[in-house]
């Protein structure tokens, strides 16, 4: 039904239903370099805010830093996501 939907917004437009509109829509993110976020940390800082309020460990960057949850459990915790049906590659997959 999904990809029948958006066949139809792609011909006709948006639809709206149940006070929600169907569309696409945009969205941006930002990538910033280490050493202009580290700018940017400061003038946060100069603001009298802490920029560790704003800035945060994305999960590909914990992944890379390869600590263990044990160690990780020391300084934060650990957020449970949401179950998804999608794809991943065959040797990255554990049986639970």
């Amino acid at each position: 039904m999904k990809e029948k939907l958006k066949a139809y917004v792609e011909l006709n437009g948006p639809v709206t239903a149940n006070g929600k509109v169907w569309d696409y829509f945009y969205s941006s993110s930002w990538e910033f370099q280490p050493d202009r976020l580290k700018v940017l940390a400061g003038m946060i800082a100069v603001d009298g805010l802490n920029p560790f309020e704003y800035l945060s460990l994305s999960s590909s960057a914990l992944k890379k830093l390869n600590y263990p949850d044990e160690m990780l459990s020391q300084y934060g915790n650990k957020k449970q996501g949401s179950k998804s049906f999608r794809s991943v590659k065959a040797e990255n997959y554990q049986i639970k």
